[in-house]
């Protein structure tokens, strides 16, 4: 009982204590009591809902497959009153916003999609490799469950030369068909295509106005046109050039989806016999487009991983393939393509690069494959990159074949020709050129079709004139807009194949000098040769 009694009075004792520090902490303490414990209780919510996010993700791609087959077996009205039930909350099709995600009825229907674009391409098969293919793969099999019941692995099974021989006749059956060249042709097109100095280049030609006829040289995969036709204004309308096939279909749907867009399948050097109509301005990019550099049927990249057969052809329908075409040529004729149309290479280098290219072909046969013509040069070169560190021998010779089967310098030099002459006064012609040659071309272009100056229209006689400036008999002159423009170095860094590209804008403008009575023309002038002046070379140095 005295125990009792002594722990009553202590309780008795700490209860006023309690309650006096209970009344000394006050409000103050007591709000900071219940904001800590306010945010254990939403911290705790939150992990609790983070893990919940987690497993339902986990339950969802786990159980994503067995769900699509298992929506691909309703019937089409169930699959109908799906899409317009009320869970989605978007009501029928019809009222859906364009770019309205429709969430697994649209899954369901690019499913549908692809599965009769499937058993169209077995159906466009004929009924022997079709068979042939079938036994093929029954071969293949069997011979796979052999190896590995002889206790090979599965990497180990793949390298057996009886299972790559049974691969390579079913990849090549299968590569003969009309659906397989379909696919990728298509899959090459849906390539990304990452136009060059694309704001560039639309800024200067349409500086002088937005409304009139423009014409895209090459059109390729339409990144320069699109971008003129969302820059023209109400009267404005847009012409383009291409020889690639490929090209022209996906012109025909630009033009399907514009009115003021018109595709012509031709080279750009024939825009003044297709186009009667005065030109406000003209662009023309001579670069390849990345779908034609990664199509390896076209041959124009000799990466292994894109090797194909040496064609270098812009339009296969036409023309012959450089495979070909290296087995009609003697050692001179290669030389001079190799010096002109290249990387302007001694003549020496030239002569010995073509006998050495003759001597690997006649000794081995034809040239099948760009990589085995890329190895073939470094083997007849192989000291070529250490004396040339900046340059590619593949790359130069690969750029010089191109450019001389596809006739670039004929088309370029056509087109600066026909251009001006079917160009507005103040029109402008913006080039986008990637290699030495083309700056050259334009360069002597521009000094032929150049003004004279006050000074030389003052004291000069005309056929001194006519000689020194050809374009004095043109009723127009051509003049540089700027200084030629690359790149910015963000362009270059995010598509590295823009590095060697130039900007040239050229523009139109009327003469300012006048008509001599007795003016010679330039054909009539005889070319004055340039000559050393040999008395110096007598004279003593020191």
């Amino acid at each position: 009982n005295n125990n009792n009694n002594n722990n009553n009075n202590s309780n008795s004792d700490a209860s006023p204590a309690k309650a006096a520090s209970a009344s000394l902490e006050g409000p103050s303490a007591k709000a900071k009591k219940t904001d800590l414990a306010t945010e254990e209780a939403q911290s705790s919510q939150k992990e609790e809902e983070k893990a919940k996010k987690a497993a339902k993700s986990k339950k969802k791609k786990r159980s994503g497959d067995r769900d699509a087959d298992a929506d691909a077996d309703l019937p089409t009205s169930e699959l109908e009153a799906r899409r317009t039930a009320p869970e989605f909350g978007l009501g029928t099709i019809s009222e859906l916003e364009p770019g309205t995600s429709l969430g697994k009825s649209e899954d369901l229907a690019v499913q549908e999609s692809k599965e009769k674009q499937h058993d169209d391409e077995d159906e466009a098969w004929p009924e022997a490799d079709l068979k042939k293919l079938e036994e093929l793969k029954e071969q293949l099999k069997d011979r796979k469950a052999a190896h590995r019941q002889n206790g090979l692995s599965l990497s180990a099974t793949q390298k057996q030369p009886d299972v790559k021989q049974l691969a390579d006749e079913i990849n090549s059956l299968f590569k003969r068909g009309a659906a397989y060249h379909a696919k990728v042709e298509d899959r090459v097109v849906a390539r990304s295509h990452v136009p060059v100095l694309l704001k560039e280049g639309v800024e200067a030609l349409l500086a002088n106005g937005n409304d009139g006829l423009f014409v895209d040289g090459t059109f390729g995969r339409g990144g320069h046109s699109r971008a003129i036709l969302s820059a023209l204004g109400p009267k404005g309308r847009l012409k383009a050039f291409d020889v690639d096939p490929s090209a022209i279909r996906e012109g025909q749907r630009l033009m399907s989806e514009d009115s003021r867009f018109e595709i012509i399948h031709g080279p750009f050097g024939d825009v003044a016999t297709a186009i009667t109509d005065p030109i406000k301005g003209l662009l023309v990019d001579t670069g390849p487009s990345t779908p034609q550099l990664v199509d390896c049927s076209r041959g124009f990249s000799f990466n292994p991983k894109q090797n194909g057969p040496l064609d270098l052809r812009m339009n296969q329908r036409c023309g012959m393939p450089a495979a070909e075409w290296l087995q009609t040529v003697d050692a001179g004729q290669l030389a001079w393509v190799l010096k002109h149309c290249g990387h302007s290479l001694s003549d020496k280098l030239a002569l010995r690069l073509a006998v050495g290219i003759l001597s690997w072909q006649e000794s081995r046969g034809p040239f099948t494959s760009t990589c085995q013509f890329a190895a073939a040069l470094d083997e007849i070169m192989p000291d070529f990159a250490f004396s040339h560190p900046r340059l590619s021998l593949p790359q130069i010779v690969f750029a010089g074949l191109r450019t001389f089967l596809n006739q670039e310098q004929q088309q370029l030099r056509a087109l600066l020709e026909a251009a001006f002459e079917t160009l507005e006064i103040h029109g402008r012609l913006v080039l986008i050129t990637f290699a030495k040659w083309e700056i050259l071309a334009i360069r002597r272009f521009v000094r032929e079709h150049q003004e004279p100056t006050a000074d030389c229209l003052a004291f000069l006689p005309s056929a001194r004139l006519a000689e020194l400036y050809p374009g004095i008999r043109f009723s127009y002159s051509v003049r540089r807009v700027s200084a030629a423009a690359r790149p910015s170095f963000e362009e270059q860094s995010a598509n590295r194949r823009s590095k060697s590209a130039v900007l040239h804008v050229l523009e139109k403008v009327p003469c300012n000098w006048p008509k001599f009575p007795g003016m010679v023309s330039l054909s009539s002038v005889p070319e004055e040769r340039l000559v050393c002046p040999e008395s110096c070379l007598s004279q003593p140095q020191v």
